[in-house]
């Protein structure tokens, strides 16, 4: 994936109105896979009020490796899904998650040069 930073480019869920918007305005669109949140059947993120909806630890891991390497996800009803990506997100708001994005980069990308902050 690349970008001209003088052009915007817009990140979402690959299907669904962001890609549409993105595409009605001519914007680059990447599509992104979550490490750290359950999928519906549909391949819809599960809503945060429902139970099992944020992965943590190895779960987490295992996901975005999955979509990384295999390009699929597993539903919250355990049915595997084709997911077509070209970025992983990790959300910021709760425990672990730069440790997640290590250990995720760590194994997706093992020739990865390891910056310290």
């Amino acid at each position: 994936l690349t970008c001209d930073f003088g052009i915007p480019l817009l990140f979402g869920p690959p299907r669904g109105f962001l890609r549409q918007a993105a595409d009605q305005l001519g914007l680059q669109f990447a599509a992104e896979g979550f490490a750290d949140r359950a999928y519906e059947s549909d391949l819809g993120l599960r809503s945060r009020r429902l139970a099992g909806a944020i992965l943590h630890g190895q779960a987490a891991v295992d996901q975005a490796v999955s979509i990384a390497q295999k390009r699929e996800v597993t539903d919250i009803n355990g049915y595997t899904h084709k997911l077509e990506v070209e970025t992983i997100c990790i959300h910021g708001d709760h425990d672990g998650s730069e440790h997640l994005a290590r250990e995720i980069n760590r194994l997706i990308n093992p020739k990865a040069i390891e910056f310290n902050t």
